[in-house]
């Protein structure tokens, strides 16, 4: 009524105008007009929006306009334009549908009628799908989904229960909630309209599916969950159009075999030896400890249970999963977790405990390896660690600027002890034995290194004019075993650098995996799964100096990089870690141009400027044959790896 009246209103405004002036009264054509409408029924959508309807008008008279005017507030913002009647229809929040007549009038010519028919909110259908869950194994599945409207875009996820259970997911509609708010999160990310993102990332989809899912494991549940949507006009929003429906999916473990181990231990404080010798298995097989406190500690002649060998299969799935996941290949994996064979494994357990040792064989069923035994065991305690008269004896020679060498001298080459090397300004002033034990073992503990015997090494990460001191002493089973033996010692003040880098040679870049199949352990990392070629290359890095060094140091850095951190910080990043005289670095490509980057130090630490390379960019259609790096390769064999000190930035 309120635009009814507007409009009414306008119109006497108009004939007031025109009765002033009778030279502006409309020119009527000889000709009666004509309007006709493109139809006479507009369908809206429960929903509501905009909507249209054209029109034209034979005769026209001058200077005249169509009016449309309606009697119901639910379509509202009539506008006329050239040819075309443009007008907004409300939500409708009935189930039930809705109309309204609207009339379409201009002067001198038959009113024409057309009516603005709007559907009412029809219930979610909860049969809208067909879940057909065709095959399941160990670690993939294949489904059907089947809609009963072909034509309806639908979301088709597959996620693990623990994640509702955890995300306290409990309802349709805080699903629908999560749902859209990880959608459009994502697709926001990638600069994305969300229906496009949507499509692209394969979480929506219409017609028949079917789908070969690759992220299930045994004795995991999933959900498998279809609902049907309808996105806007724009793709940026959508509204779910149908209930839920699901279907949960569980591998099954592998069948358990009869399979034997042989065990021993023997015990020393609290280092032991295991010797495992299998009777009837020749494949991989795990070993494992658990002390006292663990569900998994056995008594003498104990079963296994139901809950105990779920416990041990999920640990094992989840290992390899998760190290599958990071790039690894199933053969490095079990190279490097399992044993094969009569094996003797060496460890050092905690004092004075009890341990059981877990023996079981792994093998591949279904499609992935798996636990297919209950494991052996055996039952022993660690001795109480006794405390030691080992003297460490800790020699630093040869001390100049950045540079040191360290030798280790421990009484009792069959002991064990830590070691650590940090700026004595780390400490706090009035440190004693105590505080560097509880620094060592807490804080430092990533920065010790564990070690019998004798050690001689070169340090190269030092700072000049600086304060060090060197920690040692004897640790076994969770126990101190002796005093604590130190050494200070003082870096030389910053001088000039005696040599100078005459010149850098850049190689390749070469494909990942050729340096893969050249040594398989050297270059485990250059696994295709790990480091794809399409992706990744290496390229090499020969630093030539006018006096021999063995302090070098080069690498890549991205252009992008440099520009952010600057040539104070990227030196300092440089000087971090020495690199043998053929240095292999990892390039990414088409990720940005990159500065090579290199330095050296002379005998004393003293270090030359940053050398730095122009711009250069890889691509992976330019990687060079592997024998020219071979050849290198044998010519420069690995280095030893150094020992580090802490750096505080």
């Amino acid at each position: 009524m309120k635009i009814f009246n507007y409009l009414s209103l306008l119109c006497v405004a108009a004939l007031a105008f025109v009765a002033c002036d009778n030279n502006d009264e409309p020119v009527v054509p000889a000709e009666k007009p004509v309007v006709e409408l493109s139809g006479d029924v507009v369908e809206a959508e429960a929903n509501g929006g905009s909507y249209s309807l054209s029109y034209t008008i034979t005769n026209p008279v001058e200077e005249a306009m169509l009016s449309v005017v309606s009697d119901q507030e639910w379509v509202s913002d009539i506008t006329v334009a050239a040819e075309e009647i443009t007008f907004v229809v409300a939500a409708n929040d009935a189930d039930t549908e809705r109309e309204v007549s609207l009339t379409a009038e201009y002067p001198g010519a038959e009113a024409q009628t057309f009516v603005v028919k709007q559907f009412g909110v029809q219930p979610m259908p909860v049969d809208d799908f067909t879940i057909d869950v065709q095959e399941v194994h160990a670690s993939t599945a294949i489904t059907q989904v089947t809609p009963t409207n072909r034509d309806m875009y639908y979301v088709m996820y597959l996620e693990e229960v623990s994640y509702f259970q955890n995300g306290g997911i409990e309802t349709n509609e805080q699903l629908w909630e999560d749902d859209f708010s990880a959608f459009e999160r994502n697709a926001v990310n990638n600069s994305m309209n969300l229906k496009e993102y949507m499509i692209q990332a394969q979480v929506v989809f219409r017609d028949i599916m079917r789908v070969q899912w690759g992220n299930v494991l045994p004795g995991v549940k999933s959900v498998l969950y279809v609902y049907g949507v309808q996105f806007s006009e724009d793709g940026s929003s959508y509204e779910p159009v149908t209930d839920i429906r699901w279907a949960i999916i569980e591998p099954e473990y592998a069948p358990l075999q009869e399979v034997s181990f042989s065990l021993d231990v023997e015990v020393k404080g609290a280092e032991v030896e295991l010797s495992v010798k299998p009777e009837n298995w020749d494949g991989y097989y795990v070993v494992k400890f658990v002390d006292g406190n663990d569900d998994l500690y056995m008594g003498d002649d104990a079963t296994f249970d139901a809950e105990q060998m779920k416990s041990i299969a999920d640990e094992w799935i989840s290992v390899l999963d998760s190290n599958l996941s990071g790039g690894h290949t199933l053969d490095m994996i079990l190279s490097e977790i399992c044993c094969q064979g009569d094996t003797v494994i060496e460890a050092q357990l905690n004092s004075y405990t009890l341990y059981t040792a877990l023996v079981y064989p792994v093998e591949e069923y279904d499609g992935f390896v798996q636990v297919v035994a209950e494991p052996s065991y055996i039952n022993f305690s660690t001795e109480e660690v006794q405390q030691s008269d080992m003297d460490i004896n800790i020699e630093v020679s040869n001390c100049y600027v950045r540079v040191a060498d360290l030798k280790i001298t421990p009484s009792n080459p069959d002991e064990t002890y830590i070691l650590l090397i940090t700026p004595t300004e780390y400490l706090p002033a009035d440190y004693d034995d105590e505080v560097l034990l509880d620094m060592t073992l807490g804080e430092f503990a990533y920065y010790t290194y564990e070690f019998k015997g004798e050690v001689t090494t070169h340090l190269n990460t030092l700072y000049p004019n600086k304060e060090y001191i060197v920690v040692a002493f004897g640790y076994s089973g969770g126990v101190v075993t002796t005093d604590v033996c130190t050494k200070v010692f003082k870096t030389e003040p910053e001088g000039e650098c005696e040599l100078e880098i005459t010149d850098v040679i850049i190689g390749g870049p070469y494909r990942p995996s050729d340096l893969y199949n050249y040594d398989p352990v050297r270059f485990k990392y250059y696994a295709q799964n790990y480091t794809p070629d399409t992706s990744i290359g290496v390229v090499t890095i020969e630093v030539k100096t006018s006096e021999p060094t063995d302090d070098i140091f080069a690498c890549p850095f991205a252009v992008m990089d440099y520009d952010w951190a600057g040539y104070d910080t990227i030196f300092y990043d440089l000087l971090i870690d020495t690199c043998p005289p053929l240095e292999l670095s990892d390039i990414v490509y088409d990720y940005s141009p990159y500065y090579v980057c290199a330095a050296a130090f002379d005998y004393k630490g003293n270090v030359t400027p940053m050398w730095m390379s122009e711009q250069m960019a890889w691509s992976a259609n330019e990687t060079k044959p592997i024998k020219e790096l071979i050849q290198k390769l044998e010519a420069n064999p690995s280095s030893v790896q150094l020992l580090s000190v802490p750096v505080k930035r």
